[in-house]
Order: C-alpha cells, then structure tokens, then sequence
C-alpha cells in the first residue's frame, strides 16, 4: 500500500537539514521509496495526505 504526503518538509542527509522549499514524500509499507519537489507529478494510487493539514 503506497501513501504519498504532499507539500511538507523533510529532513535530509546525515545533519537533518529541512529541505528548502515543499517535497511529496512517497512511503510504501514502512519505506520512503521517493521524496521529490512537491506538485512534480501526480501521487501514487493509495493514501494520499495533504502536509499542510498536519
């Protein structure tokens, strides 16, 4: 089951840093399989979460 959370931030790389502008994180199971510049493509079929709702 895929799960995509879209216009958020995340924390990247081995110091945390927040990404400079909003991703769509793409998580199937219990893995990020994707994170990308939000609103680059279409998100999966599956659960799809708004990040600016969290």
């Amino acid at each position: 089951m895929k799960t995509t959370i879209l216009n958020c931030h995340a924390l990247t790389g081995e110091n945390a840093t927040p990404t400079p502008a909003p991703v769509d994180i793409e998580i199937e199971g219990r893995l990020i399989t994707e994170v990308r510049p939000a609103g680059a493509r279409e998100p999966a079929a599956g659960t799809v979460i708004d990040g600016r709702e969290l």
